[in-house]
């Protein structure tokens, strides 16, 4: 089974990265926004991501990745293929009913 990640604000999900192989240079380097970044210095500094490693890139606004995991979710089921999507999300994302 392919897992694909999709997060909230990175500080809350670094582990899971780095439990995937993200390495500590890669994080450095995506915080300091610089060219050797996964982003290539044109993201926030903290929002991660990694195609090799199928984590998904997040938007600043709060509890956006949710519409983007369910529609992955189900294009994924639609294509009858072994994947599956993990959606994480914190507790300003359900305080104001935006889940």
């Amino acid at each position: 089974m392919i897992l694909f990640i999709i997060q909230q604000y990175s500080f809350r999900t670094t582990g899971i990265l780095l439990y995937r192989g993200y390495k500590l240079h890669q994080f450095i380097d995506q915080c300091m926004g610089n060219a050797r970044g996964s982003c290539k210095g044109i993201q926030m500094p903290i929002h991660y991501g990694s195609k090799d490693l199928n984590y998904i890139t997040i938007s600043s606004t709060v509890a956006t990745q949710m519409p983007q995991a369910v529609g992955s979710a189900y294009a994924y089921k639609r294509a009858a293929n072994e994947k599956c999507v993990v959606c994480y999300f914190g507790d300003g994302a359900t305080s104001e009913s935006d889940a």
